[in-house]
This record gives structure tokens, sequence and C-alpha cells, in this order.
């Protein structure tokens, strides 16, 4: 007899089968099931039938009037490893969903709970679920009140969050209140990650002098604790400065130097980060080969969009497609940049990335302005000016306001132009 033979035809039929048995039977077949793969199964392969584990061992409780203890802790140490698995391997949406299975479960410590719910709330919002993932650490932050080093790292995360949704204040309070509770238990590690997310809320407008200055302590404790990560991140932070402040030749080496920690560290989250910021870097030379640095800026950002496809990484994508809009704009390539222009306003919009918005908005009313839609280009600008001057983007500010007024004196609106100029 062949082994297709042993097969049902149809899920229905499975299911109708399954249906048929007592519960109590379907219970003990499920724990026979359990204990057999469990024998079989080595233990460097456990990890990746976690899951099947735990619902046999969650399915061989119904149906009976005690299951025992055993089964009840199995149950949940299988449902953590298969959530730590599925959370390496990005998938993203039911890693979410296995965290919020463990920081459910009756047997889950406090401490399992909040860090269960801190996993899932990181893993929501880097699925682009923003409301989801901060309900989910508001939860994590008001469990772990009395677990220092666990309230330090929920802080982190929730202030990291906040941070990209450009909700500054909430960020500064949750990172201080992190980098405090962190000293108060000696912990160095969450010491190092507070300061570092501080240190990238608060560069924004500084010089690439003073960045390189509040960047000294982390990289300083980096180096002690031998975190190749975060030493990568730091210099990555300073190369965007660098960036900002012109010194693009420092920049590009740093961003180099950057990339190459992070991929030895396997962050891949970060390493799309510094590809984007090389991208941006690119995007905003204008000595020597332009046209070859508008061709560079383009091929990392999308290097940077196929590594936050990988990983399923929404939040950053906004800003790839703005950069990716505005260097093929550059280079003449009018239905890609149009293409991905839609794309950075849509992702923007949802998962609230205004400023991706803004500068997403300048490419699209550029290329209204080329196809002599000048009723359509005012419109576009106009918008993306008040993103951008509410949120105080000095850059995307600037050009939007020079591109407005420069339409409004070509269409012999002068007056309009100059109130404009001034304000």
């Amino acid at each position: 007899m062949e082994e297709s033979d042993y097969l049902f035809r149809h899920a229905a039929l499975r299911d109708a089968a399954y249906a048929l048995q007592v519960p109590s039977e379907r219970a003990r077949l499920h724990r026979i099931v359990f204990e057999i793969m469990e024998q079989l199964v080595t233990e460097e392969d456990r990890a990746q039938v976690a899951l099947a584990l735990a619902e046999h061992a969650l399915m061989a409780q119904r149906g009976v009037t005690w299951a025992g203890d055993s089964l009840h802790r199995k149950e949940l140490e299988y449902l953590q490893a298969a959530a730590i698995t599925a959370a390496a391997r990005y998938e993203n949406d039911l890693a979410a969903r296995l965290f919020d299975r463990v920081a459910d479960h009756p047997l889950c410590t406090q401490g399992q709970r909040v860090d269960a719910m801190v996993e899932c709330g990181t893993i929501l919002w880097f699925a682009g679920k923003r409301q989801a993932a901060i309900r989910k650490l508001d939860a994590a932050v008001q469990g772990a009140s009395s677990d220092l080093p666990r309230l330090a790292f929920a802080l982190i995360e929730r202030g990291a969050l906040y941070r990209d949704l450009n909700q500054l204040d909430r960020a500064q309070r949750d990172l201080c209140l992190a980098l405090d509770v962190a000293r108060d238990c000696a912990d160095r590690k969450l010491q190092l990650r507070a300061m570092g997310n501080l240190s990238t809320l608060r560069q924004r407008g500084k010089s690439a002098a003073e960045v390189e200055a509040m960047y000294a302590p982390v990289l300083a404790m980096a180096t002690e604790l031998g975190n190749a990560r975060a030493i990568g991140i730091s210099k990555g932070q300073i190369a965007q400065a660098c960036s900002e402040n012109g010194d693009y030749a420092r920049a590009e080496s740093l961003l180099i130097e950057s990339l190459q920690l992070l991929r030895q560290t396997g962050d891949s989250m970060n390493e799309a980060v510094m590809l984007a910021t090389l991208g941006m870097t690119f995007l905003e030379r204008g000595d020597g080969d332009v046209r070859g640095a508008r061709q560079k800026a383009a091929a990392y950002f999308r290097e940077a969009l196929r590594v936050n496809n990988s990983i399923g990484n929404r939040p950053q994508q906004p800003e790839c497609y703005a950069g990716l809009a505005r260097a093929c704009l550059d280079l003449g390539l009018v239905q890609e940049a149009q293409r991905h222009a839609r794309l950075a306003v849509a992702e923007g919009q949802e998962l609230g990335k205004p400023a991706s918005v803004a500068s997403a908005m300048f490419v699209l009313g550029r290329l209204h302005e080329l196809a002599g839609e000048l009723a359509d280009a005012e419109a576009t600008w106009r918008q993306g000016f008040e993103i951008a001057r509410e949120l105080g983007l000095n850059e995307p500010t600037r050009k939007l306001r020079q591109s407005l007024s420069g339409l409004l004196r070509k269409t012999g609106r002068l007056r309009e132009a100059e109130l404009l100029e001034t304000a």
C-alpha cells in the first residue's frame, strides 16, 4: 500500500474524523505524539518543531479531568522556544502571536510575561502596527514596575518607538528614566542601550563635532563591553551628522565601517539604516560626478529596501522609498520616481512617518511641474511644506519653500511668493 493511501483526500474529512474521537481519547493520542516527538527529536532540532510540541502539549490537556503540571509547563517552554525561533526567522506575525500566548499563559512568571510583552511590542512595531505596539509596551512598563532591569529595557524599547514616531518629549522622558533605572541597578549593558538611544534623539540639528563628542562616552563603553553592534550603530550615527554637515567623504568612510560591524553581528535592521544613510549621503552630494552619485544613491536605497523586505521591517521603508524617488527624479527616471514617491506617501501616512511624506511630496510636485500640471504641483508642494514646517525639518522646508516660491513667481504671483519667502 502506498503512503499516500493513508492521507485524507480533503481537509474536511480529516477534521470530521478528528471530531468523531472522544475528547479524552484525542487528548491521549496528542500526549502519545508529544512524548514520541520529544524522544525522537534531538536537542539541536527541537527548536524547529517547538510549535508542534507546544500544540500537542496543549491539546493533550483538553478533554481530561487533570493533565498534570508537566504538560502545562512543557507547553509554556515550547511556546517560548517557538516564539524565539519565529522572531529569529523574521516571521513577524507568527512571533507576535506566540509571544502574546506566552504572556497569557497561566504558568508564566511576571518576569517572563514582561519579557514576552516587550518582544511582542517591538515585533508589532517592526510589522508597522504602531498602536498595538504602544499598547503592548505600555503594559510591559506597568508590569515591570518593581523589576528594575526589565523596567529599563521596556522603557528603552518604548522610548525608541516614540522617537521613531517623532514624539520627542515622550521619547526623551522614557529614555532618560531608563538610563536612571539602569544606573540604579548597575546594569552597564542597559546603560549603553539607553545612552545610545538618547544620543540618537539628541543629535538632531547639531554639528558633526558636537555629535562626535556626544557619542564619545557611548563608544568608550561599547568598546569596554566588547559590543561591536553598538560601535557600528554609533559610527553610523556620527556618519549621518557628517553627511548632514557636508563632510560626505568622512560620512562614507564611517558608514562602510559601520556596515561591516553590523553585518558581522547579524543586525539586519541597522544594516538597512546605514544603507539608507549611505543613499542619502550620495543623494545630497553636489560635487564631482553628480550623476554617478545619484546612481549610487539609488543602488543603496534599493539594497536597504531589499534588506527591510527580507526581515519584514516596515517602519524604515517610507524613508527609503522617498530617497529612491528623489534619486530617480535626478536621473530622469520619471515613472520610477512617481511610483516610489507614491509608495512613500502611502506608507508614510499609514506608519506615521510625516518626514518621508514631505520628502516624497517634493518629488511629486516636481513631477507635476515637469508635466505642466502647475495647479497640482502647487497643491502638493503646499501640503508638503506645511508638514515639513510643522515638524521643524529645516532642509525639506527650505526645498519645498523654494520650489513653491519659484512656481508662484512663474505664474505672476509675486506678492504671494514674497510672503512665503519671509514666512
